[in-house]
């Protein structure tokens, strides 16, 4: 099965990008990480995050298959604690959340802390693989209503982040592949103010770079004001 991958960021209305990602076709590896604001250091530990996985998994053996999801956990353990390594002084605050794709053979392990999400286009159909760790998706698992948080301005908090011990830890789940399937990793700057239809239509777009780059572009014309990433994968 052929694989195809393009990401691309954009800063929004923000004053600097502290989103960071990347993508390895050859490790089967993507990654999108976003750090959280209103406390200096997100752009430090969302490329902290990016980083110290990317650095796991180049020197772990890939062809060695036993447990990836055990594996997979480690890496986002090791990340958070890389962070919270540099929680000093006016870094003490500074954390981010992340979203993992990563590839064996003909499955994908999925994991994510906080609310950067992946999403899979199958056969037409959109759905979003992962759950938010927010205050807003866990009040609508309990049938509490609250606003879309569409342009960003739903009240929203973390209820897990890396760099954060107690609540740094992933959700994981692994799918097996199909020939077509897409995935889309994303920060919340982007799924904030798309809706799913909308990221649908645009991840039918070929090459995997157009749907990547119009994405964000279109997220950033829709008012976006937060930084913006995205990741498309394509499987064929």
């Amino acid at each position: 099965m052929n694989t195809e991958a393009y990401g691309c960021s954009h800063v929004g209305q923000r004053a600097k990008n502290e989103d960071a990602f990347c993508y390895d076709t050859d490790l089967g590896l993507y990654v999108v990480a976003d750090g959280i604001g209103g406390y200096p250091g997100g752009d430090i530990a969302s490329h902290l995050v990016v980083e110290t996985i990317l650095d796991f998994f180049n020197r772990h053996d890939r062809q060695d298959d036993r447990d990836v999801e055990s594996l997979l956990g480690m890496a986002i353990r090791l990340a958070s604690r890389e962070v919270n390594h540099r929680q000093i002084g006016h870094l003490a605050y500074m954390g981010s959340t992340v979203a993992v794709m990563l590839r064996r053979h003909q499955r994908v392990w999925i994991a994510h802390v906080g609310d950067s999400r992946v999403y899979r286009l199958r056969q037409g159909k959109l759905e979003q693989l992962t759950q938010d760790h927010s205050t807003v998706a866990e009040q609508r698992v309990v049938g509490y209503p609250s606003p879309h948080a569409h342009n960003g301005v739903a009240p929203n908090r973390l209820t897990r982040a890396m760099g954060i011990p107690s609540l740094s830890k992933p959700d994981i789940i692994s799918l097996e592949l199909e020939g077509n399937d897409c995935f889309l990793l994303c920060s919340d700057g982007l799924s904030n103010v798309l809706y799913p239809a909308e990221i649908e239509r645009r991840l039918r777009l070929r090459p995997t770079q157009k749907a990547a780059e119009t994405l964000v572009h279109h997220a950033v014309s829709a008012g976006g004001y937060d930084n913006i990433t995205s990741v498309v994968v394509n499987f064929s």
